[in-house]
């Protein structure tokens, strides 16, 4: 009877880290949002950069230099021979060759409340459906209706958990919003904007 107790509780214990793994990965998934890197070399056309210059437009952004500096911009204007920004606090305009440049960023909250929302969808999902599966009792059929089981408990789940996961995703991938780069490059790969 003592191993038979100790056995029962080895596996609640094994049920419950299996659940806090889940849910230990899935949420801070959804908190770090996506993040989308464009890149252009030095063999980039004039029209991928025009692209990139559109993309750029009337955002705030972050200039990460090569030598590790990090700027605020409220604008910038990316060319082949020279990339310009305008600081956020000084609005002074500065300048640097595409080469001292590393990456430019930007957040883009209405792609994030997207990719949020289907992210949300899919975690809420998964984790209420395997809580609902693994909670759910034996199989109890009347006539030809059969209620309870694992898969039953993992359809209710799956019904709740997808529209609270989602708003909870959308609220999240709003805030936290889509991290797009544009990264510099003298390298011969194909540019990607």
């Amino acid at each position: 009877m003592g191993i038979e107790a100790f056995g029962n509780e080895r596996e609640a214990m094994q049920e419950v880290s299996w659940k806090k793994i889940l849910l230990g990965s899935l949420v801070p998934a959804l908190t770090l949002g996506c993040s989308h890197t464009l890149t252009l070399g030095s063999k980039a056309s004039s029209e991928d950069w025009q692209k990139v210059n559109h993309r750029l437009q009337g955002k705030k952004m972050e200039v990460v230099l090569r030598d590790g500096r990090r700027i605020r911009a409220d604008s910038v204007k990316v060319s082949p021979e020279t990339i310009m920004w305008w600081q956020t606090r000084s609005r002074n305009q500065q300048s640097a060759q595409p080469g001292e440049v590393a990456v430019i960023c930007y957040r883009n909250r209405l792609r994030g409340a997207l990719e949020g929302a289907g992210l949300g969808l899919v975690a809420g999902a998964a984790v209420l459906a395997y809580v609902g599966a693994s909670e759910a009792g034996e199989v109890t059929c009347s006539g030809f209706i059969c209620m309870g089981g694992p898969v039953a408990g993992a359809i209710i789940g799956a019904l709740i958990g997808a529209p609270v996961g989602m708003v909870g995703g959308l609220t999240i991938g709003m805030v936290e919003g889509s991290r797009i780069c544009v990264q510099f490059t003298s390298d011969e790969r194909a540019p990607s904007p």
